[in-house]
């Protein structure tokens, strides 16, 4: 089972035409941190075009789940991504908490 200490990382580019994007994101990552119990870290990066979402454990490298680049989904649309995603770490996750995703 995956240990209190990992957490959703949110990166957004610095340019201001993100912020939509990045609101739309977040909420889809809102909903699975809280029923996952996990905490989410948002960070402004200049080096990234698109908002990315990872998921990191302590002491381990960070886990790209989603990147933003040339969508426009709504919000129920980058949670089923998300969701979907987060099966390939199982490993990382208990898949009795993955599986209870709604």
């Amino acid at each position: 089972m995956i240990s209190n200490a990992g957490k959703f990382l949110i990166c957004v580019p610095r340019h201001s035409r993100s912020i939509g994007r990045f609101k739309t994101v977040a909420h889809a990552v809102l909903r699975i941190a809280d029923e996952l119990g996990k905490d989410i870290e948002v960070s402004n990066k200049k080096n990234v075009l698109s908002v990315w979402v990872y998921y990191k454990e302590r002491g381990e490298r960070e886990s790209p789940l989603y990147s933003d680049w040339e969508k426009n989904w709504n919000e129920d649309e980058v949670f089923r991504e998300l969701k979907s995603v987060m099966y390939g770490l199982s490993h990382r996750i208990s898949e009795d908490a993955v599986l209870q995703i709604s």
